[in-house]
């Protein structure tokens, strides 16, 4: 704990902090499609920050992740349509990765059997000339 404490910020303009040096792969591809993917969700709890405001002052990751904003703040949390919310993002976030890692590792464009959001797959992720040919 204490190498931690004193060590050196990090660059916050090293790509090498988050994707070890693959051109920052989800900042430069696919935030834009996972952002879209989401739409689908008709979320009244949960609200996804812009891009600029999710980098590093907010995750610790100078490219920035995907953040969610709790409308109604901390109270929410004990709210059962919060949670119900929360695991939709999931879910959503499963099936993008577990579509996206698959297409990378085959090249087989499909949707996978169990998909929870398959004609989001099928229309934003397979349907984008990003990824598929």
């Amino acid at each position: 704990m204490a190498q931690l404490r004193d060590a050196k910020e990090a660059d916050p303009n090293n790509p090498n902090l988050t994707d070890s040096g693959h051109n920052t792969l989800f900042l430069r591809q696919l935030s834009e499609v996972y952002r879209k993917f989401l739409e689908v969700l008709d979320l009244q709890m949960l609200s996804l920050l812009p891009a600029e405001d999710a980098a590093l002052s907010l995750t610790g990751y100078p490219q920035g992740l995907p953040c969610w904003e709790v409308k109604g703040g901390r109270d929410k949390l004990s709210d059962r349509y919060f949670w119900y919310e929360y695991e939709q993002v999931l879910r959503g976030f499963l099936d993008f990765y577990r579509t996206f890692f698959s297409l990378v590792a085959t090249g087989e464009e499909r949707v996978p059997d169990n998909a929870n959001f398959p004609h989001q797959i099928d229309d934003v992720l397979l349907g984008n000339s990003r990824f598929c040919g």
